[in-house]
């Protein structure tokens, strides 16, 4: 036999054995369960199970989102995808006006708005 003979047996071998026959398997077996026990060890008034009917009674309420609450997060017509070009400066280094890292200007922004400005 040539070595193209020989080259085209291999390759149908292969690919009778290694692409048919099975049966196939769900990606989540039995073995891949995991199960979560319920923790009743936190109290209702700590957080735990039964937390919602006291917040209730104090009057707290969950908010949830209308369609017309969705209209004022994006434009619904947006096309998705695409790149946020976001640019900030490191320059200079040495230069901490707050304090460490405040020489990068997300940092120095961050800290600004959240810590001072409120004062």
């Amino acid at each position: 036999m040539n070595i193209k003979s020989i080259l085209i047996l291999l390759l149908a071998w292969s690919y009778f054995t290694g692409c048919g026959g099975k049966k196939e398997q769900s990606a989540i077996s039995a073995e891949n369960k995991v199960t979560v026990s319920k923790d009743n060890s936190t109290s209702a008034e700590q957080g735990g199970y039964g937390f919602e009917a006291i917040a209730e009674k104090l009057g707290y309420q969950t908010y949830t989102f209308s369609e017309k609450d969705g209209n004022f997060f994006g434009d619904p017509n947006a096309v998705k995808g695409g790149t946020l070009h976001y640019i900030h400066s490191l320059f200079p280094r040495t230069m901490r006006i707050i304090g460490q890292n405040s020489s990068q200007m997300i940092n120095a922004r961050i800290i600004q708005a959240l810590c001072y400005e409120s004062l």
